[in-house]
Parts: C-alpha cells; structure tokens; sequence
C-alpha cells in the first residue's frame, strides 16, 4: 500500500447548490455549524505532506499499523502511534485517501471513535477521502447511528456535506437498506433536498425496503405517486416486482368480501397484516392514483412503462393485487398487450393463487372466461393445459364452470315495461311509477334498425340494457360491462311496478334491492344514476311546504334548495327538476356531493346522505368520481343479470306488443325447425356480455348509435333510461301503464333500436337487453360509468299494471329498501342507485308536500334546504307541471353530485333526502359524495346486477314489437310442440 504523505483532502468548496441549500436554513442552525461554516466556505485546508521519497519505508508501516489499530478496534496501538507524530491523525493511510477515522467508521469500533474524536477538531472530521467522501457519509452507509450521533457533536454540518457525486449521507443511507439510519437523518437533513433528489430518495426507501419512511414521505408530498426512477418506473411499479415485501396471506377470502361489499374499512378487520408498511403504502399510493381526475394521468401513472397489474401478475405478487383489486375491481378485466388478462397470465406462470380468484369474482368469470387472447386461448384453454401436468387448479376449474344463481327480482329484466296497454288489458307502462319512464322511442328505434340488420335476434330487454349503458357513457359516466341474451317477457303487468318511491326510507328501498340480491351499497351507487335524473313537483312537493304534516318544509333539505323549488314548482306547468342541481346532464358523482349538502330533492336520495346505513358509503362516492363510476358500472351489470326470462321469453319484433303467437301446426314445427338449425335461438338465461356477438354483432352498435341521436338532441334522456331499466327490473319488469310508470320515457328511443335491430337481424335481441344496453350507454354519454351489461335475456310475456312496484317518492328508507332487499339488492346498492337521480327529475306533484304542509303539520319538510323549498315552491306555482331537477347542480351529468345535494338537505324527493339521513344509508352517501369513483363503480356494479333481476330465462320471448306480444299459439299442438322444444334442448 503506498503511502501518499498527504492529508486527506477536506471539502473545501461545496457546489453552488449546497451554498444556497446551507443558507436556507434557519439562522439558528448556521450558528450552531460554527467552525463547519468557516471550514466549508471560508478557506481551504492545508494539505500536510510528511516525508516520501526519504522515509517511504518507514511511513507505509505507519500506514499498515494505524490501519490495523482502526479495523481492529486497537485504540493502545494507535494512541501509541498518534503520540509519536500527532500530525498522523489526520494523514491519508490508503489509497482512497482515507483517514483512520474513515476506517474506524467503516469498521464501526465505537469506542475507538470516540476517543480518537477527542484528539480531532471540529474541522479535521470533514476530511474526505478521494471520493469525497466524509467519514460521516462511512457512518451513513455502515448504518451505525451511535457513531452518527458521535461524529455531529463534533461538527452538526457533517450531515448537509455530500460525498461522491454529490450524495448526501441521508441518499447513501437508503441506498445501502440503513432504515434506522436514514430515519435518523431525514427529519435533520430532509430540507436540504432538492425536489427529484427526494423523488429519488423516495424510490431509493422502496427499492431497499425502507418502507416506514417511504410511507412518511409521501404523506407529506403525495406527488410522489407520480416519482420514476431511471428506469421510468413509479413507486408502484417497484413494490408490483417485490412479492417478498408483502407477508404472505393463505387463509383470506379475498374477493368475497371484494363482490359482497364496496365499504373498503370492511376488508382491514380481515387482514391480519396491517402493521406491514409495504401494505400502507401500496394503499395510500393507490388511493391518490384513483383520486386523480385526469384519466390519462392514472392511464400514464399504471401502464407506462409497463402495465402495473401484469408486473405483479408475473412476480406472483398476490397481495399486492388485491389492494388494487379490491378498490377497483374493473381491472379485472384489463388486457396487455397480448389481449391477456391477468388470469391468462397467471394460468401461463402457474401462479395458482392468483389464478385462483377467479372463483370467488362473481359473475365478472362470465366475462373473463369468454375472453380469449390475441393468440385464440381463453381460460380454460391455459388452465385446461396447466391441469393436464397438475391437479393444482381442479378446485379453480371447477369454479369457473360453477354458474351462480341468477337473481330474481319478480319477472325480472324481460322489457314488460314496453308494452302498451289495450284497449281490455293494462300493462306496466301505465303504472303509476312508470308514468315518468322516458325513452321508449329511443328503444323502439333502435330495435327497428336492429330487426333490418338482424331480425329476431336482439330482445327488447338487452336493447334497454345496451341503451342504458351507452346513455351513461355519453353522460359522462362508466363503461360497464352489459351481459345480453336476455329474452323479452311474455307478461307485462302494472300491479308489478315495485321500485322503491321518492319518498321510501333508505331502509324501506334496500328491502327492495336487498331481495332481488343486491347490497346495500348497490343500491346507493345504483340512486346515483339520479345525477342526471329529474322529478316533476308531485313527487316531491311534501317536502318543500307540509313535511309529514309539519307545516314546514324537510328540515333535511338545504333551506335554499326549498326556496328554488318551491319557486320553480309554483309555475304550474310541472317542471322538471333535476335530482342534481349542479350537473344535471353530466353522469358523475355530483349527485352524492349535493344530497351531504342536504340538496337531495327526492326525500329517498336526500336520506341515502344522512341514513347511518348508508351515509358513510355516500361520502365516499361524494369524495371519490372514479370509485362512483367503478360501483356504479359493476351494480348495473348485477341489476341487468335480475331474475331475465330465460328461454321462456320472445325476441319481440316490436318492443310494445308482444309477439303473435303461432296458429298452426306449420308454424309450430317451423319453430322447432328454426330452433334445431339455428344454435344462438336457445341460448338464454345465462347473460354474458357479448350475448349477440356471433347472432346479432352489430346489436349493441345499433344501440349505442340510437342513444348518442337521442342523447345529442335531449341530453336528459339518460334519467328517462335510467328510470325504464329500474322499472323494468323491479318488476316483471315493470308496466307501462302503471301509475309509477307514466312518467317514465324513452319508449321511442327502445322502439327505434328495435326496429333497426329487426332490420338487421331480426327476433335476434330482445326487447330487455335494448332497455339493459340503452341505460348504460346513456349513462356514459352523461358521464357516468360504463358498466358490464350481461345480455341475452328475453322479453316478458306479462304486462301487469298490478305488478308495478318501485318504492315511491315519499317512502322511507327501510320501506323502500324492503322491495330491493326482496329483489336480492343490499342496501348500498340502493343507494347508488337512486344517485341515478343525479340525472333525473320530477314533477311537482311527487314532492309539492314537503314544500308547504309536510305531515300535516303546515310547514316544509324540515329535511329539506329552506332555500331549496322558496325555489320549487316558485317553480311549482307556474302550473305547468314543470320538470324539477333532483340535483339541482348539476342536473344532465352523471356524477356523484346528488348525494352532496342530499347532504345539503337538497334532495327534492323524500326518499332522496332521506337516503342522508336514515342512520342506515347516511354513511354511505357520504362516501359516495366525497368519492366520485367509488360512486361510478358501486353504481355500475349496482346496474349490472339489477339488470340480472327475475330475468324470464327461455320462458320469455324476443319480441319483434317491443310494445307488442309476440303472437301467441291458441291450439292443444301449439302446447305440444312447446314440450318437443323443451326436450330439443
């Protein structure tokens, strides 16, 4: 080892950074640094050269001996040394030009620097080797805080001097993994960093474990989320690759919580694991990448530089999957580049946990199983390979040949609703909460093009569907997934109308939901479609003057929104007024801001933001647009999936009158004929989204074309869709001559899809599914979710006005819970979906009571903002019967801004406002007004599995009239040829 005879080099002149970094800091500071101050910027250190050339020998076994005496931890030989020549202290001993305080540190001899630093002056402690580096940055790397500790009462400025490089100690500590070290600088030195050397100390902390202080850094800078590293990856990207960091979890039951509730605290109490800091972390970082608004800043932040889901698919990072999963379950179906699910994924590494939790997702398998990659495998391909070597996924492949019961909410989702009433027999279109149904000639339109493009291929009830989804997308909101095949219903009757009313407590609605399967958490999402609903004053008038008798108006309706509907209902014309009154035609989650503003017009949408129930759960939609969209999408799927007729239904030709029935023998047997040669004609009951891809692919185009002419000229259509797939689903589905139903629009709009569906294949789509796919389109268009819609069902062979049962405006929260709760709906998902009042309106008649003696009692609703009831009573008193908006915000946008509204005591409805203040629904709408993502998702979810109510399965029909039966057979053969049918198939 040669022997340079010179000293150490000390910093003698930092870079301009650290200058201005230095003299940032607090005055206080700079004089504590003392001496460090005058070494660092007043002068330079003069190098002390011992003898070379005449004493090298001599001088290179000094160097050897004090090396020793520092790695050693042998303070006698090095005093003993030190005291011949004192000027060796601080003299280079290696080639790296370190000093024997630099060795001591690295060797971490505690005792040795101690008293070695007694012998040393606050300026000889700053000497750098050739790298520039301090022996304090030796301390940082080894790790050893004591030493740290030892070197800073010497001089505090050793922490802000960087070594090679320009590393501070605090960077160098997280690159060599030192937790405690670097925990135990970054509050001293954290203020010195620039702002990408903190990104890069964050993705330094992650990438060597470090995860408390990761965690704590980002609290403090949630920008972070968006930090990469050189190799442009984010923080989430890193933690995807590190499966270890994450304890392992066998005994979870991960996604039956994930399907069986959208209340996130719910899933900690299950996870043992909640100390683990990793954990933390991926939550928080997930949690702000959900909350950004901009949706190609969350497409950048989890697809580039690759695909995050796929990273930790291919590691096998399990757990870091369910927390992405379980907050955004529509990932599920995300593809690479490959057109692979994370399932085809994990089937091709044989990762079998993850491959394994596609038995406990519910029907979202339908979707995934049916997938197929850019290379023609789908699932069941992969697994069918993988199993053929192990018997590993037996228990998975079983699951996802397992097909869950379908939900039945009375007749279900067969497009009863459409029909018209004859001159000797009701339907359900008259039915009194069918009234205000909109859009029939929307779904008629779009089955008259789909009968020219495929006749007698599309039911009624999957174009309701179809048109329901692509509303919502053109109202701004999510792209759910619509399973079709449903079959129109053969029965179409208005005692069936069974919605919850405007004025139903969150509790009574959920009883609804609740019994057609869905949550409660469905079913708020499901009440946010009221972001771009409307009522007209009768149905929500009590509040505004006479809540329940008070002679005052709903004390939880927020005063101004009184006043201004009051003021708008008092015009006489019956106006529409939007559930939510700042984005009336956008589909977010403005709906469930306004009804925690008390602004809920509806009494129902107004106690989703107070109920206990159901609060918590609204707040989150109210704070989180991407989780509104999320639920919202993934409850319509499950609403479409209600109860469908199955093959007892008909495609109809014409969605308002059933099909005719066959009078012959001859017509019989070509029936049976038409069945034997045609595969697709018995395949119902089982939606799945794509129902018509191979009998009808243009179905759900046709749609979506007849919705975005209908939405283009009236952006409030989405409400009137919205309105006609929950009446169609909350009863057989629901009559049109019901008096729930008369209000209900958007018959033209099924009708025009029928008759362009029956041009193109006719009898192909039924009368059900245009409702189903014409609801979520229309949602998007007002900017709410897109939603999964599983088609396929048939069209109902009843229309009983009788069967109209939908709670009402002026019901409670449990009453109107008891009809959704019947329909296997949870509460929750009642209240998502009445945030469909975010689009909706009503007429004053449906609220009038709670504007000037609500109860009897002479006064408004108390629940109801006082401005609120001065502007409907206004409204009101014109005599128009005008529309009054149900969030008057933001009335024609599908957004979570109704349940704000409702909190805002600004729900127009009874039933609106109550959703924010029953005890059992008032946590959800809190949830979902400060959650607009959350809103999306549970309403979706919420629609999607409405859409499966009591669909009639093969007894239904695909109707060619969606207003019509199909012609029925009258003779004993007619019966005959029905049973040879049944063992056909």
């Amino acid at each position: 080892m040669a022997y340079k005879g010179s000293v150490a080099k000390s910093k003698t002149q930092l870079a301009l950074g650290h200058v201005i970094l230095i003299n940032s800091m607090k005055a206080s500071t700079i004089a504590n640094l003392g001496a460090f101050v005058v070494a660092a910027f007043m002068r330079k250190r003069q190098s002390l050269h011992l003898l070379r050339k005449e004493a090298q020998e001599k001088n290179h076994s000094i160097c050897i001996a004090l090396y020793n005496a520092a790695l050693n931890n042998d303070w006698k030989a090095a005093e003993k040394i030190i005291s011949a020549d004192t000027r060796v202290k601080t003299a280079a001993i290696t080639k790296l030009e370190e000093t024997i305080l630099h060795v001591a540190v690295g060797a971490q001899n505690v005792e040795f620097v101690e008293k070695l630093l007694k012998l040393l002056s606050d300026e000889d402690v700053l000497l750098q080797d050739s790298r520039e580096n301090t022996a304090f940055s030796y301390a940082a790397a080894s790790g050893n805080v004591m030493i740290a500790q030892l070197l800073m009462r010497k001089n505090e400025g050793l922490p802000f001097i960087r070594g090679g490089e320009g590393v501070s100690p605090l960077y160098l500590a997280a690159s060599f993994g030192r937790a405690q070290m670097a925990s135990f600088l970054y509050p001293k030195t954290i203020h010195i960093l620039q702002v990408g050397e903190r990104r890069g100390l964050f993705l330094q902390c992650i990438n060597f474990g470090i995860y408390d202080l990761a965690l704590k850094m980002f609290k403090e800078d949630i920008s972070l989320v968006r930090a990469r590293d050189l190799s442009n990856n984010t923080a989430l990207h890193i933690l995807a690759g590190k499966p270890k960091a994450f304890p392992e979890q066998n005994k979870y039951i991960w996604m039956k919580h994930l399907m069986k509730s959208s209340n996130n605290d719910d899933h900690h109490d299950h996870m043992k694991e909640s100390s683990n800091e990793a954990l933390k972390l991926v939550r928080e970082l997930w949690r702000e990448t959900l909350n950004n608004k901009d949706e190609n800043c969350f497409r950048q932040i989890i697809d580039t530089p690759s695909k995050l889901l796929f990273d930790a698919t291919e590691s096998g990072n399990f757990m870091f999957l369910f927390e992405l999963i379980r907050v955004c379950p529509d990932l599920l179906i995300e593809r690479n580049e490959d057109d692979q699910t994370i399932f085809h994924v994990a089937a091709l590494k044989g990762h079998k946990r993850i491959f394994n939790l596609i038995h406990e997702i519910g029907f979202k398998k339908d979707i995934i199983t049916s997938m197929e990659d850019k290379f023609g495998n789908n699932l069941l391909h992969l697994a069918g390979t993988f199993v053929a070597s192990s018997h590993e996924y037996d228990y998975g492949m079983r699951k996802i040949l397992q097909l869950r019961q379908e939900f039945e909410w009375f007749k279900g989702c067969d497009a009863s609703i459409l029909i018209n009433s004859t001159s000797n027999k009701p339907s359900e279109k008259t039915a009194g909460p069918n009234l205000t149904v909109r859009g029939y000639e929307l779904i008629d339109e779009a089955k008259r093009r789909l009968e020219a493009a495929c006749p007698s291929k599309v039911s009624c009830a999957d174009i309701i569907t179809l048109a329901t989804r692509d509303s919502v997308i053109l109202a701004g909101g999510p792209d759910y997934a619509v399973p079709t095949g449903r079959r129109d219903g053969l029965i179409s009757n208005p005692d069936e109308v069974n919605l919850p009313g405007p004025s139903q407590s969150v509790t009574s609605a959920f009883a609804t939901f609740r019994d057609h399967g869905m949550t409660l958490n469905e079913m708020v999402a499901l009440l946010g479609a009221h972001t771009v609903g409307f009522a007209h004053c009768n149905f929500f008038s009590n509040r505004l003057t006479d809540f329940q008798g008070t002679g005052k108006p709903d004390p939880t309706m927020d005063p101004n929104l009184v006043t201004k509907l009051k003021a708008l209902c008092a015009v006489g014309s019956d106006p529409k007024v939007f559930l939510d009154q700042n984005t009336s035609n956008i589909f977010d989650n403005e709906f469930y801001r306004q009804i925690r503003l008390k602004r809920g017009v509806l009494k129902i949408d107004q106690e989703l933001a107070t109920d206990p129930a159901s609060s918590s759960y609204v707040a989150t939609l109210a704070s989180n647009p991407r989780m509104f969209s999320r639920d919202f999408g993934n409850a319509m799927t499950k609403m479409g999936r209600i109860a469908t007729v199955g093959s007892a239904g008909e495609i109809r030709k014409n969605c308002a009158v059933f099909n005719p029935r066959p009078k012959s023998l001859i017509s019989s047997v070509l029936d049976i004929a038409e069945k034997i040669i045609d595969p697709y004609c018995c395949v119902f009951a089982q939606l799945t989204p794509f129902f018509y891809r191979v009998s009808c692919p243009k179905a759900e185009r046709v749609v979506k074309q007849v919705v975005l002419e209908a939405f283009q000229k009236d952006s409030s259509i989405t409400a009137g869709l919205l309105r006609m797939q929950f009446h169609d689903c909350f009863v057989r589905p629901s009559e049109k001559d019901a008096g729930p139903n008369l209000t209900v629009r958007g018959y033209e709009l099924i009708d025009e899809a029928k008759r362009r569906l029956e041009i193109i294949c006719p009898s192909q789509v039924s009368c059900a599914d245009i409702i189903t796919l014409a609801t979520r389109d229309s949602v998007v268009l007002a900017g709410g979710p897109n939603y999964v819609v599983p088609t396929g069902r048939r069209d109902g062979l009843i229309s009983n006005p009788d069967e109209v049962n939908l709670p009402g405006p002026d019901e409670s929260i449990t009453s109107a819970f008891a009809t959704f709760k019947d329909n296997g709906m949870t509460l929750n998902e009642m209240v998502a979906l009445l945030g469909a009042h975010t689009v909706g309106f009503a007429h004053c008649n449906f609220f009038s009571n709670r504007l000037t003696n609500f109860q009897g009692t002479g006064k408004p609703d108390p629940t109801m903002d006082p401005k609120l009831v001065t502007k409907l009573k206004a409204l009101c008193a014109v005599g128009s019967a005008p529309k009054v908006f149900l969030d008057q915000n933001t009335s024609n946008v599908f957004d979570n801004e109704f349940y704000r509204q409702i909190r805002l005591k600004r729900g127009v409805l009874k039933i609106d406002q109550e959703l924010a203040t029953d005890p059992a629904s008032s946590r959800y709408v809190s949830t979902l007004a400060s959650n607009p993502a959350l809103f999306s998702k549970d309403f979706g979810n919420a629609m999607t599995k409405m859409g499966r109510i009591a669909t009639v399965g093969k007894e239904g029909e695909i109707r060619k009239n969606c207003a019509v039966f199909n012609p029925r057979p009258k003779s004993l053969i007619s019966s005959v040829v029905d049973i040879v049918e049944e063992i056909i198939e």
